[in-house]
């Protein structure tokens, strides 16, 4: 639950830049290690048994790079003859098993560097080398994921309550990229209530098409979109009327919206994510018992593998 709240803390204070840090490691084998962000406690860790083990047993190693993502990161392991393994990890306690592996195991046998040496040298074996064209080529991350979302929240404004909302929506995300399509229910709910007027009631359906814009700012991923959106709006009037009873008269208006929305999407695994989203819609039309402008707060689910 410690951990849960603090990653939601840090939506409300994402902000900010790629930044790298770089650990100091015993010369005989360099650590570096880049982040988008502070490290977590878990990689602070794992980082710091890896110093201990490459000062201790260096063996070959020449020097580490781990690159830090949401999602896992890319290792880079390089020994003193040139060699270079390059390996894909999800979780920070997979570093350090990893890298004992490569360098217990050890590379094949260095090839000689002496120039009157004409016996052609063996290449290393493909699992010790990768070549940085074959870091990005088919690679099923690199291609756009269909996703799910769901979630539920108040819409504002009332002069009386808000409306509870339920919305749902798919679409197609990229890693810099949303596209996708929404359909909202706005419950019932009371927008005036007058002892001699009577009180209005609203409550609409309807739908429509969101883009946005995706930005990894670790731990989470910030979301600046755009909607479009038309919805039915039911209107109910009850007027009192002395001696008699209430009259009441239901009418329905079209009432098409654009808008802006921001949501934190905060990793849970790596198919599943929370999402906070605060929305503003402006009503395209003005309709003298409909309000002319709404902002919505939803938590919700977004499900789907990210690219």
């Amino acid at each position: 639950m410690r951990a849960g709240a603090t990653r939601m803390a840090a939506c409300a204070f994402a902000i900010g830049a790629f930044s790298a840090r770089r650990l100091d490691a015993a010369p005989a084998c360099s650590v570096h290690f880049e982040a988008t962000g502070a490290p977590t406690p878990e990689w602070t860790d794992a980082l710091r048994d890896l110093e201990g083990f490459v000062r201790d047993a260096p063996g070959d190693c020449a020097s580490i790079d781990v690159i830090a993502a949401a999602d896992g990161a890319e290792v880079d392991l390089r020994t003193r003859d040139g060699r270079q393994a390059h390996r894909r990890i999800l979780r920070p306690d997979e570093l350090n098993p990893l890298v004992r592996a490569l360098l217990v195991a050890g590379p094949p046998d260095s090839p000689s560097t002496e120039q009157d040496d004409v016996t052609p040298t063996p290449a290393p074996p493909a699992s010790w080398v990768t070549t940085p064209s074959e870091r990005t080529v088919a690679s099923p991350k690199d291609g756009p994921a269909l996703t799910a979302s769901a979630g539920a929240g108040l819409a504002l404004p009332s002069a009386v309550e808000a409306a509870p909302l339920v919305q749902l929506g798919g679409g197609v995300v990229t890693k810099a990229w949303e596209l996708g399509a929404f359909g909202r229910w706005e419950l019932e709910h009371v927008v005036r209530d007058d002892h001699d007027a009577g009180h209005t009631s609203l409550g609409s359906v309807g739908g429509g098409a969101a883009i946005g814009y995706r930005r990894e700012v670790a731990p989470v991923t910030l979301v600046l979109g755009a909607t479009l959106g038309a919805y039915s709006v039911e209107v109910e009037h009850a007027r009192p009327h002395r001696g008699a009873a209430t009259e009441r008269t239901e009418t329905y208006v079209l009432d098409p919206r654009g808008g802006l929305q921001l949501a934190c999407v905060v990793p849970v695994t790596a198919a599943i994510r929370s999402r906070l989203q605060l929305g503003g819609e402006l009503a395209v039309l003005d309709h003298s018992d409909v309000p002319r402008w709404h902002l919505g707060l939803t938590l919700g689910v977004e499900i789907g593998r990210a690219p």
